[in-house]
C-alpha cells in the first residue's frame, strides 16, 4: 500500500486489524472464560458492553475491590498466564485485560471514585494500576499456596 507521497506502508492495516482482534478476543475471555460467538441476544446479554446488572451502581470503587472483581472473572488458565508474566511485561496487557478493565469497571464512563483510588488521572494509567495489583495478588497467592503432598514426599526421600 502506498500513500500519496509514494511511501509504502504494507504492515499498518495488518497491525490495526490484529490489535482489534486481540482486544475483542480478550473481552470475550474476561467475560466468561471462553470466546462465545453467539449473538448477545442468544447469550441473554443486553446489547450494552456489560451485562445489565453491572452498572455504575455496583462498579468497584477501590483498587482492592477492582482486583477481586477481575480475579472472579478470570479463568484459572488466565490467572496462570498473568501470574507467569514478568512485572515489566504487564504493559503488554494494555489492549487486552487493560481494555476490559477500562470498559467494564467504568473508567471511561464515570467511575471517578475508582479513578481517584488508583492515584491516576487517566483511565489508561488507572487500568495498569489495577492490572499490576491483580498481578501482585496472584504472586502473593502463588507464594502462599500450600505445597502438594506429592511434592512433600519427594523432598523427604
Amino acid at each position: 500500500m502506498r500513500d500519496a507521497g509514494g511511501t509504502t506502508w504494507p504492515i499498518l492495516p495488518s497491525c490495526c486489524a490484529l490489535l482489534i482482534c486481540c482486544a475483542l478476543l480478550a473481552f470475550a475471555f474476561l467475560r466468561d472464560g471462553s470466546p462465545d460467538s453467539r449473538s448477545p441476544a442468544a447469550r441473554g446479554d443486553t446489547p450494552a458492553t456489560v451485562p445489565a446488572e453491572e452498572t455504575s451502581v455496583n462498579w468497584p470503587k477501590t483498587v482492592p475491590a477492582a482486583v477481586e472483581y477481575v480475579l472472579a472473572r478470570l479463568s484459572e488458565e488466565q490467572k496462570r498466564t498473568l501470574r507467569q508474566m514478568k512485572e515489566e511485561d504487564l504493559i503488554d496487557t494494555h489492549f487486552g485485560l487493560g481494555l476490559c478493565i477500562r470498559n467494564n469497571l467504568g473508567l471511561w464512563r464515570g467511575n471517578e471514585e475508582l479513578l481517584r483510588a488508583t492515584g491516576e488521572g487517566h483511565p489508561d494509567d488507572a487500568s495498569l494500576v489495577i492490572v499490576h495489583a491483580v498481578w501482585k495478588k496472584l504472586q502473593t497467592q502463588q507464594a502462599s499456596a500450600p505445597k502438594s503432598p506429592r511434592n512433600a514426599k519427594l523432598k523427604r526421600r
